[in-house]
This record gives structure tokens, C-alpha cells and sequence, in this order.
């Protein structure tokens, strides 16, 4: 079993449906949005079917998680050094 060495803080209710209200308020046509379910659960839901990887937790443990990103689009990584 593997177990999250760090806890971090989890929205009351309240703050989870202040989070999603200005999640959508803010990214309200980019075809995504920010659900709050019951207590401080929240759910994103997308217009689209979203490509994602996954990596086997115990593959990348004791390592820095960065290690599992995609290298950034050439346009982006380039604009992140300047």
C-alpha cells in the first residue's frame, strides 16, 4: 500500500464551492469546468476526451513527481526561459 507522506489541506464545503464557482468564472469557455460534490470533493469534467499518462506510483517513489511530465510544447518551453 502506498502512502502519501505530506497530507494537504482539503476545502470545507463552503471553500469547495467557492473553488469551483471561480474556477468557472474564470476558464468558463476553455470546455472544461469544476464540480463540487458532496463535503469538500471536487470533480472536473471536460467538454472532450482528455489524453492522459499515468505512471505507477511505486515506479516514481522517493523521486521528484516532475519526472513523469511531458516535455512542454516547444511554443511554451520557450516562452518559460525568456
Amino acid at each position: 500500500m502506498l502512502r502519501c507522506r505530506r497530507r494537504y489541506p482539503v476545502p470545507a464545503p463552503s471553500g469547495s464551492e467557492a473553488l469551483a464557482g471561480d474556477f468557472n468564472r474564470v476558464w468558463h469557455d476553455a470546455g472544461i469546468r469544476l464540480l463540487s460534490g458532496r463535503g469538500p470533493a471536487l470533480y472536473c469534467v471536460a467538454d472532450q476526451p482528455l489524453q492522459a499518462a499515468t505512471h505507477d506510483p511505486e515506479d516514481i517513489l522517493d523521486r521528484h513527481m516532475k519526472v513523469t511530465c511531458p516535455p512542454a510544447p516547444p511554443h511554451r518551453a520557450a516562452a518559460a526561459h525568456e
